[in-house]
């Protein structure tokens, strides 16, 4: 299945809401959070679609597009292998195998 560009950017936007619920549910993942203060981004190469996150105090914040100046990003160059990343990340979450 193809990742088309709005599907992608729905991709992204639930991410953010996945890791508010994770600090809410998953104490450890909330004191994680709360040890550094950065922006990361995800993108694709050809500037479509950007979202930048950004973690502070414990608190995580997403805005639509690139961030001016970002600590980190990951950039995507087809969108295909996003899907691919985000349903292997998933399956080892859900399956706690490391081997897929």
């Amino acid at each position: 299945m193809a990742l088309t560009e709005g599907k992608f950017s729905a991709l992204l936007f639930g991410l953010t809401h996945v890791l508010r619920l994770m600090a809410r549910r998953r104490e450890h993942f909330k004191r994680r959070l709360g040890q550094r203060n950065l922006v990361a981004q995800m993108r694709t190469a050809d500037g479509a679609v950007a979202r930048h996150f950004t973690f502070c105090n414990g608190q995580v914040r997403s805005a639509r597009g690139c961030h001016h100046a970002p600590d980190m990003t990951i950039t995507i160059m087809q969108r295909p292998t996003a899907g691919n990343i985000f349903l292997v990340a998933y399956l080892m979450t859900h399956t706690g195998r490391m081997d897929l």
